[in-house]
């Protein structure tokens, strides 16, 4: 499970109570492919692909903060040791 914590100010520098926060969480994943290039060991990614999480409205507590939780798993069912990157965008 991983937590993303954020805070919402004013531009005075005050949390703001009781704002909601969209957020959408993309996850991007990679199928490497090691090769060496120049004696450098390097990585070919001639698959990667983007998937939709989750997309969702939260509410701010009394001092501004909130947050974020998900499930970070790659896809079941593949042969290959992908990375996976994500995005989250609030």
């Amino acid at each position: 499970m991983i937590k993303v914590k954020g805070l919402v100010k004013a531009y005075s520098g005050f949390g703001l109570s009781q704002v909601k926060v969209a957020y959408h969480i993309t996850r991007y994943q990679f199928n490497e492919f090691p090769f060496v290039e120049n004696n450098k060991f390097k990585y070919n990614d001639p698959k990667s692909e983007s998937i939709d999480i989750k997309t969702d409205t939260i509410k701010t507590d009394d001092q501004g903060s909130f947050q974020i939780k998900f499930k970070a798993e790659p896809d079941k069912g593949s042969d290959l040791n992908p990375t996976c990157l994500k995005k989250i965008t609030a």
